[in-house]
């Protein structure tokens, strides 16, 4: 489970203080609430992986674009009619 980051972490962090001052009951159906809070908490942290891996390849592919562009204008000088 992440540090409280995620809504799933902090519903999980939230049903264990209540379980741990017995007002609500740790059941069946609370270690399935918890099984599936973990699970889900595992998606929304992979997913909060592919959105920085995604933003950092398109930062650099748009600092590659710049680069390129900037290559070709460099390299091209137009021959005034002096030349």
């Amino acid at each position: 489970m992440a540090k409280y980051n995620s809504l799933p972490s902090q519903l999980v962090h939230a049903l264990n203080y209540h379980v741990f001052r017995n007002e609500i009951p740790y059941d069946s159906d609370f270690k399935s609430i918890m099984s599936d809070l973990e699970k889900l908490d595992m998606t929304v942290s992979k997913v909060k992986q592919e959105i920085v891996k995604n933003r950092i390849i398109r930062k650099e592919a748009l600092e590659q674009a710049k680069r390129f562009k900037n290559s070709l204008n460099f390299s091209y000088q137009p021959k005034g009619k002096d030349s």
